[in-house]
């Protein structure tokens, strides 16, 4: 041990003795976190999975430059023989350069901790993948550090130890790329693949790369790091203490063959890992196991695989991640059984498996230089007493993230006695607001006219609800629509009026224990451009007829507009004058204050509605007014699922166009934050109770203005027995249009006020988990400028400044040393 930590703390002290230590670090930092950085505000989220996917790039370039003259520097001086004079063994000489290269790499890996310092401070990131990546790095660092050493051991030359070096890094790292291993397979069949997982470092790197520690890639990066170390010393006792060379040549091609097939066997075997995520999200959910253990009556999963000769490149693993994710769920529950077939291998069986919606579908495939298409399997269906089979038809790697969730929710579903009921009431909307009723369509159909054309800004929403296994009825609420019986949840987004019938039918409904989803929003706006080459964004007044259904649960929507620093930049199609010529729609960057961004912190995370949404696009949506008095007087509990942000504010509603004292906060005292969406849970008063039943309209005709009622008065309202109901009222619509629904995570947040009040938050968690992305913070140019400074160039900057300081010792300490030196001569000649 003695020996060991000489030659460590020589080496590692010679790193700091010359200009080269600091100005690699400084290099090494510029390079790693300039490029994050140049991307990093452009992409907005809070993680460092794209810092670490380049970084087995980098180090294979800049770990050889440490080794290259770890042995060639020593035996080009002459030194090596010095070296090995002393009273040690080989294998101490190796592992204390290694260690001090390895001290010395660490180094200049902690000195990237303003990146994370970064992301603190503009978002909320998950800390387990950083610190995980980190650790991938070091094992790198470690396998690319041993690799270096027994190279530089090889050459006298540095330049030469230098590039060998770079070719093999580079070369191992590039093995593990899909498209590399997709290529060679294409010439050698199946050579690709195992040369990615026997040697493959981009392979092995991704899962640190997610916060997974998987034993199969630790295994690969400390088994190669050993086997090279052994190798450089064998390197020393017969290249250069002169022992057999034989030897020598045996012992590396059979160390090397022995990492090679460990490593291959390994990867099949599958060690297992450790999830390091918030929330565990690569690992089985605890909710799965709650939905699983449920089961009474088994249910069987089958999958239906191309054998793995067939696949393509990017597929050949596939059978055997599905398999784990099965079996990880199979011992959850007894009643959870699967098999896996080859559909191939009966031909005679291959129509049924059609007639269920089992189909091949094509993959591409690298055939030698040219691109082919293979037709193979890789489907899953579910079968659950007499109920219809369930179908998943794709599973490829890229979904395979969010198979839990399919699988688990079709089952779920699968187990209800019926399918949960939606009705959905959305404006349809037509060029003449006259036409928008479905009735008077259908008169100018009777009459031979053609009614205007439609437009749907809900119909993605809907489509998405249907997908999810929903059976979604889309009314207009009205007598010949009204909504159908045993409906589960009622949605009501954007709607224009509300007379006393349709009240009466909601406010009912949620009496009765019913659920009931409400987004509307008071204000909407006009984008028009101006001469100047801006926009102008004019508000236009909506119908607040929602109050008056939301008023006795002491909800309301605010008229006035809504603002908030939080802004998401949208771009908008306005025409232009192209050339003086004519007109083109061209696509503008607008940012203005009622395009809110409501990020994470302004988000519940205690309910699983809005738990691990990463932040929504609440698009020209208004504040909300709560009446706590009314609430508590009905026992109606209030949960605030969003708010704005404190740099929110109101300015009353104006017919005119925004302006510049109208975007800015300056001294209002309405600031925020403010409710945007509220859960409210409990048993809701009948408002109609000994009262009347509204009557419906009659259809307005073209030459009537105002509706008529009908003259059959349907009598008092019928007593109701009272069940505890539930309520999700959001002050915006425009959020789940086709247009915004897919914007942040507005489809998320849809999809998970359905599950939450129709199903379970047990499937909110599942889904949840695969989705959230961590956004980053609005920032000003001024905090951008300084981020940046921070993360790029402060630590160089110190770095420089210790160097130039710690040279500036070291020459006048050594100036010191030679006037005593010559003043000692001088003495002793007098």
């Amino acid at each position: 041990m003695n020996n060991f930590g000489t030659i460590l703390k020589r080496e590692f002290s010679s790193y700091f003795n010359s200009p080269i230590a600091y100005i690699y670090i400084i290099v090494f930092l510029l390079i790693t976190a300039g490029l994050y950085m140049s991307t990093f505000f452009l992409v907005g989220q809070a993680n460092m999975r794209g810092y670490f996917a380049v970084m087995p790039l980098f180090l294979s370039v800049f770990i050889p430059a440490i080794t290259m003259r770890l042995w060639a520097e020593e035996r080009k001086l002459g030194t090596i023989s010095l070296l090995l004079s002393f009273p040690m063994r080989s294998g101490a000489l190796v592992l204390g350069k290694f260690a001090a290269a390895l001290l010395f790499y660490l180094t200049a890996l902690a000195c990237t901790v303003t990146v994370p310092i970064v992301l603190s401070l503009v978002g909320s990131p998950d800390w387990g993948p950083v610190l995980v990546g980190y650790l991938g790095s070091a094992l790198m660092g470690c396998l690319f550090l041993a690799i270096g050493m027994f190279v530089s051991a090889l050459f006298k030359d540095q330049i030469v130890a230098f590039i060998l070096s770079i070719l093999i890094c580079f070369g191992m790292s590039m093995l593990g790329a899909e498209f590399v291993a997709a290529f060679i397979d294409g010439w050698v069949g199946g050579l690709g693949t195992a040369l990615q997982k026997a040697l493959g470092v981009l392979n092995h790197a991704s899962d640190f790369e997610r916060g997974v520690v998987d034993w199969g890639s630790v295994f690969f990066f400390l088994s190669f790091t050993v086997i090279l170390l052994i190798l450089n010393t064998f390197t020393l006792d017969s290249k250069i203490k002169l022992r057999s060379t034989g030897r020598f040549y045996v012992s590396v091609v059979f160390l090397l063959g022995i990492g090679f097939v460990l490593n291959l066997i390994v990867s099949d075997i599958r060690l297992g890992r450790l999830d390091f995520t918030e929330g565990r999200i690569y690992t089985v959910s605890p909710a799965t196991a709650r939905i699983l253990s449920k089961l009474q009556v088994p249910v069987e999963v089958n999958y239906y695989v191309s054998e793995k000769g067939k696949m393509p490149s990017a597929l050949k693993d596939i059978r055997q991640d599905v398999e784990d994710k099965l079996s990880d769920l199979a011992r959850l529950s007894s009643n959870f059984t699967y098999h896996v077939y080859n559909p191939l291998a009966d031909a005679g069986k291959l129509e049924e498996l059609e007639k269920k919606g089992i189909v091949p579908f094509q993959a591409r495939s690298i055939e030698q230089d040219s691109l082919d298409i293979k037709q193979v399997y890789s489907a899953i269906s579910v079968t659950y007493l007499d109920k219809n089979t369930e179908v998943l038809p794709q599973i490829v790697p890229q979904n395979l993230g969010a198979l839990e969730y399919e699988l688990v929710s079709k089952i779920y579903r699968m187990t209800l006695e019926d399918a949960p009921r939606l009705t959905m009431v959305a404006p349809i909307e037509t060029a003449d607001p006259r036409y928008d009723d479905p009735r008077m369509r259908a008169l100018l159909m009777k009459l031979g006219q053609t009614p205007p054309e439609e437009r749907d800004d809900y119909q993605g929403g809907m489509q998405l609800l249907r997908k999810e296994g929903y059976q979604v009825s889309r009314v207009a609420l009205t007598k010949e629509e009204p909504m159908l019986n045993e409906t589960d949840t009622m949605l009501i987004i954007e709607p224009k009026t509300l007379n006393d019938r349709q009240v009466y039918e909601i406010q009912r409904f949620l009496a009765r224990g019913g659920n009931v989803i409400v987004a509307a929003q008071p204000p909407m706006f006009n984008y028009s451009p101006t001469r100047g080459g801006g926009l102008e964004i004019q508000p236009v007044q909506a119908p607040a007829a929602v109050n008056k259904l939301l008023e006795p649960y002491g909800v309301q929507l605010d008229s006035d507009i809504l603002l908030d620093e939080e802004i998401e930049i949208l771009n908008v199609s306005v025409p232009k004058r192209i050339g003086g010529l004519f007109n083109a729609m061209v696509s503008m960057p607008v940012k203005a204050p009622v395009q809110i961004r409501v990020p994470a912190a302004d988000l519940n995370p205690d309910i699983g509605i809005t738990n691990r949404i990463g932040a929504l696009l609440y698009l020209w949506g208004g504040a909300l007014k709560l009446q706590k008095s009314v609430m508590d007087q009905h026992q109606i509990k209030l949960v605030t699922l969003a708010e704005s942000s404190s740099a929110s504010w109101t300015i009353p509603f104006k017919q005119t166009p925004l302006g510049p004292e109208d975007i800015s906060p300056g001294d209002r005292k309405t600031v925020g934050p403010k409710p945007l969406a509220v859960y409210l849970e409990g048993r809701f008063p009948d408002t109609f109770e000994g009262k009347d039943v509204p009557p419906w309209p009659q259809a307005q005709t073209p030459d009537a203005q105002q509706p008529a009622e009908d003259e059959d008065k349907p009598g008092p309202a019928p007593a109701i027995e009272k069940k505890p109901g539930h309520l999700i009222v959001v002050g915006c619509s425009q959020m789940f249009t086709n247009n915004a629904l897919g914007a942040l995570d507005n489809r998320l947040f849809f999809q998970n006020m359905v599950d939450g009040l129709t199903l379970s938050e047990d499937l909110i968690s599942i889904r949840a988990k695969n989705q959230a992305v961590r956004y980053i913070e609005n920032v000003t140019p001024g905090q951008n400028l300084f981020y940046r400074f921070l993360t790029v160039a402060l630590v160089p900057l110190a770095l420089a400044v210790m160097g130039i300081s710690r040279f500036a010792m070291r020459r006048r300490r050594r100036e010191r040393y030679e006037k005593t030196i010559a003043s000692s001569a001088v003495g002793g000649l007098a």
